[in-house]
């Protein structure tokens, strides 16, 4: 597999990213833009943020810093932890697990047929959905709007 370097210390951050199958893309300075990933894995570190949306299908991708957008999953893996700020809606479906922990978002959520699902400690500026998963757990959840968690302890 091949580590590609998103945002290089002496040029600054890339406009966008695409993060093709079989990549790891670390984004150690961030970006400038959206990012797309497609196959691949994609981690976003503590400290450093995404000012576009994130769109990713069949990726393994783990956030710890800010997203300034939306955050959009099609299968795959998704952790987002200790996530100072996502500005926008959380839309995961079909994924193998998803791990929402201690973060907060300026939106809702929209989580559908995910096989593992662990949201908790975490803020919404909207509502949130969570149906058809085989496995969930929901606690200490804070949302601006309905939470509807009907499979969830």
């Amino acid at each position: 597999m091949r580590w590609i370097a998103a945002c290089l210390l002496a040029t600054g951050c890339m406009d966008a990213v695409s993060v093709g199958p079989n990549d790891n893309v670390r984004l150690d300075n961030g970006v400038n833009g959206d990012v797309s990933c497609d196959r691949g894995h994609v981690q976003l570190p503590e400290g450093t943020s995404i000012n576009g949306s994130f769109d990713a299908s069949y990726c393994v991708v783990d956030i710890f810093g800010s997203i300034n957008g939306s955050i959009t999953v099609t299968g795959g893996i998704l952790h987002v932890i200790d996530v100072p700020s996502v500005n926008g809606e959380l839309d995961v479906s079909d994924a193998y697990e998803l791990v929402v922990d201690n973060s907060q978002f300026n939106g809702g959520a929209d989580i559908e047929g995910t096989l593992h699902v662990s949201v908790t400690n975490s803020g919404f500026n909207g509502s949130v959905e969570i149906d058809g998963v085989k496995d969930c757990t929901e606690a200490n959840n804070r949302a601006n709007g309905s939470l509807v968690a009907s499979n969830c302890l």
